[in-house]
């Protein structure tokens, strides 16, 4: 009897296992596409204002650069103060070139990154590097003991690397400063804040989605051209409840709808139209 019992338990055990490894995954929310189409208005219309050098600093501890200005030019990271360098334009064929350029940083003591990122129209760049790789360096820079810095570059200072800066300022930057330091500590000094403090941190004043996206084509001028990487950046805004407010809201993205773009527009269309600077009556 007890032996019956026991089986039958264990049937029952294994029909529930059964029952739940079967069971399909819940689908992904929605794009959030009013966001989706207020962002691609920033970034695809005028002024656009190409920063006199480079590196570019966005965050105290954070620079957007190609890659010339970057690990080509290591004296002038060198006098930034940089300690970290995050390249995601690596690609298996260079590997000697690549492990040259590493050690040569390394001497300098500057920590080097290098990620295999493909600037192509749906390349999953946030699914398949941000959370394993991008992130954990980046953090690991902005944590450095002796207060590190880091340059993320890829080729151009575009796509890539722009998605990367753009999600590092949009979920990493606690203190929602404006990226000058000195000016950040100041303020922050004046209102009584202990930014020596490690564990200071003022979420309140964490920049949106929108805000994030202007501050980084105001400082680097033509950046993330590539529209998916744009509905990426947003996706993992929404995935993190940092869109920015109701989208009714007329500072958020007013004036947009949430219906998907027609299924005959394609990538092609979208780039003429953003060269021409149609997307607004493109996307309303």
């Amino acid at each position: 009897m007890n032996n019956n019992s026991t089986m039958t338990k264990s049937q029952q055990e294994q029909e529930e296992e059964e029952s739940q490894t079967n069971t399909p995954p819940a689908p992904p929310p929605p794009p959030p596409w009013a966001w989706i189409k207020a962002v691609n208005n920033i970034l695809a219309n005028p002024p656009f204002e190409e920063p006199t050098e480079m590196p570019v600093q966005l965050l105290p501890w954070l620079y957007l650069s190609d890659e010339y200005h970057s690990i080509r030019q290591i004296n002038r990271l060198l006098a930034l103060g940089v300690t970290h360098v995050l390249s995601m334009n690596f690609w298996p064929s260079g590997l000697e070139w690549q492990t040259r350029i590493h050690e040569q940083l390394a001497k300098c003591g500057i920590v080097h990154k290098a990620i295999a990122a493909k600037d192509q129209e749906g390349y999953d760049l946030i699914g398949k590097h941000w959370e394993t790789e991008a992130k954990p360096f980046l953090l690991e820079a902005k944590n450095h003991h002796n207060g590190g810095k880091i340059v993320v570059h890829c080729s151009a200072g575009t796509n890539r690397s722009g998605l990367i800066v753009a999600a590092a300022m949009l979920l990493l930057d606690d203190d929602g400063h404006n990226g000058n330091d000195d000016e950040h500590t100041r303020s922050s000094t004046e209102q009584g804040q202990d930014t020596a403090n490690p564990e200071f941190s003022n979420t309140n004043n964490r920049k949106s989605l929108l805000d994030v996206v202007k501050e980084l084509k105001r400082k680097r001028g033509m950046v993330l051209t590539n529209l998916s990487f744009q509905q990426q950046l947003c996706q993992l805004a929404a995935l993190h409840n940092r869109l920015g407010g109701d989208k009714n809201d007329e500072s958020i993205a007013a004036g947009y709808s949430d219906d998907e773009p027609a299924a005959t527009t394609t990538t092609s269309s979208l780039k003429r139209h953003q060269q021409a600077g149609n997307f607004e009556s493109m996307f309303q």
